[in-house]
């Protein structure tokens, strides 16, 4: 039952991008099963603990099941923990979920005169323009799914095709 229960905190450690130990936390986030087992079961809580880096990128409905697993996996009595058969049959259904929110992919190129973008001096020397160092060290981004029409179409459009195209 050690490897169920070390199964969860590999789960957890997956959903938060944390270590299982972090000397370099406060002390009470130092042991990440202490401190998250907790928030596992609130889906409040649970977006406070995920990986801000996947942020967008998974399903939500997905994460909820996975912490409720980790959750169960690391449970205090041994005995009311799944089998790993139980755990495999419950992370199968995960990999079908499709509320992720997806967005269109963009590629942008860049122009003659933004790659060679200098300045002349009056001298006639040219001189590239100097880089502005960003004072946003250590702020978080968030990014949100856009909710534009043409990307919900473009969506449905790309499903559409992949069944007909199963189809024939």
């Amino acid at each position: 039952m050690s490897d169920v229960y070390s199964f969860g905190v590999v789960l957890l450690k997956l959903l938060t991008g944390r270590r299982s130990m972090d000397k370099t936390r406060p002390n009470r986030e130092k042991n990440l099963a202490e401190w998250a087992r907790p928030q596992l079961n609130y889906s409040r809580k649970l977006t406070r603990i995920m990986d801000p880096r996947v942020e967008g990128q998974y399903s939500e409905a997905g994460a909820q099941k996975a912490a409720a697993l980790a959750y169960w996996c690391m449970s205090h009595m041994p005995k009311h923990r799944p089998t790993m058969s139980t755990v495999v049959k419950t992370l199968e259904p995960l990999q079908d979920y499709q509320d992720i929110p997806i967005g269109p992919f963009m590629y942008t190129v860049q122009s003659e005169n933004d790659l060679h973008k200098e300045e002349i001096k009056e001298g006639g020397e040219a001189q590239k323009e100097p880089k502005k160092e960003s004072s946003h060290q250590g702020h978080r981004l968030k990014i949100r799914s856009p909710k534009s029409q043409t990307i919900y179409s473009e969506t449905a459009l790309r499903q559409n095709l992949s069944k007909t195209t199963a189809q024939t």
